[in-house]
């Protein structure tokens, strides 16, 4: 058995809990410290008295990296979420040979490779004890369902998109124009899980829309654009699957749009009984989510339910389509899926025996944890 080790954990919305019990159960000691803590006096303060071999961290802090430098302690990082530029750099004194950086998405990892960093894929996995079948189906029958689709309709960000475009100077004829050109676009191009962002397209915005803003305010126009794209995506599949009366849970301006809202749900038990429930569970990523696997893809295979979700490489490099989940690559796919296997219930059990299999055998939280801890031993 390897040496037990005392990790400072900086607790985050996600995994943290998971993380630190299993953590606890390789023998490790564990202390689980707030974000708010990490001044340099308090940390100072709480490294004297715990003396950790190691900091861990969800999504890379350079501050933090920077912090542990300081104290000669090792730093890891596992980055799940998109991070903001600031975030790509090391601060002046930071020694990288403390750092020790995981990733879920592969295309980051160039970027971390060009600051010096030593760096491995890992992707997303299913917390083993909160995402399981439920076997007392009579538990959970007020969630019971064809299709379920539990998350954020976006519509926030599209009215922040449209008040960011008048921030920038644009008049309300130009918003309409923007908005044909955008609903164009959409049906075109955006529906098709190829577009991942204006910002990673060939698409070529017409030059009319930039010619109201500052060069340095592209970046800005842009986002935009990408908010509103993401709405237009998420509401016209979630509508499109109205007549199998599927179940929405998520924030308010769902129930804007005459549907079968139920409200929200929370992001623990709540969540495993609506997966358990559910027939089918649908997956709408984000933009910037199609070339990834989603945590959701993991959380619903891990309850031993049926996953619904977009092509995309990543997804098969791990999964197999229509044998351990189903997948769709545009919208109309999507709904010939739903109306296909709503029909053919014996596929859904055998996809869902498949993908709770594979995951108890490769992709569990305590999996990356073990894959972490090898790293950091130099395995």
């Amino acid at each position: 058995m390897s040496k037990a080790h005392k990790i400072l954990l900086i607790d985050y919305v996600l995994l943290i809990r998971d993380i630190e019990i299993e953590f606890k159960t390789l023998g490790h000691s564990v202390k689980k410290i707030q974000p708010r803590e990490l001044s340099i006096d308090s940390f100072s303060a709480i490294c004297a008295e715990f003396q950790p071999d190691i900091i861990f961290s969800i999504n890379f802090s350079p501050p933090l990296a920077l912090l542990a430098s300081q104290k000669k302690v090792r730093y890891i990082s596992w980055t799940i979420d998109p991070l903001p530029s600031e975030r790509y750099q090391i601060l002046e004194g930071t020694n990288k040979d403390l750092l020790l950086l995981f990733i879920h998405d592969k295309n980051e990892k160039k970027t971390f490779e060009n600051l010096g960093l030593e760096i491995y894929f890992l992707p997303l996995a299913a917390p083993e004890k909160l995402r399981k079948p439920i076997k007392n189906k009579s538990s959970i029958s007020s969630y019971s369902c064809n299709i379920s689709f539990v998350g954020n309709s976006l519509g926030g960000e599209f009215l922040e998109s449209k008040k960011n475009l008048k921030t920038l100077g644009f008049s309300r004829e130009q918003l309409k124009n923007i908005q044909q050109w955008l609903l164009n676009f959409f049906t075109t191009d955006a529906d098709f899980n190829n577009f991942i962002g204006f910002n990673n397209s060939s698409v070529n915005i017409p030059k009319k829309f930039f010619d109201t803003i500052q060069s340095n305010q592209k970046a800005e126009l842009i986002d935009a654009f990408d908010g509103w794209i993401s709405y237009l995506l998420r509401s016209e599949r979630v509508i499109s699957l109205e007549k199998f009366d599927i179940k929405i849970y998520g924030d308010s301006h769902w129930a804007r749009k005459n549907l079968n809202y139920i409200g929200r749900a929370d992001n623990g038990e709540e969540l495993t009984k609506i997966y358990n429930a559910s027939r089918i569970n649908l997956d709408l990523p984000r933009i910037y989510q199609r070339n990834i696997i989603t945590m959701r893809v993991f959380d619903v295979l891990a309850t031993g339910n049926v996953l619904l979700s977009e092509k995309n490489d990543a997804i098969f490099d791990f999964f197999e389509n229509d044998k351990d989940l189903i997948t769709y690559d545009s919208s109309s796919e999507m709904v010939s899926k739903v109306k296909f296997y709503t029909k053919n219930l014996s596929k859904l059990e055998k996809i869902a025996t498949c993908a709770r299999e594979k995951i108890l055998k490769e992709h569990l939280i305590s999996h990356r944890i073990n894959f972490i801890m090898r790293k950091y031993n130099g395995i």
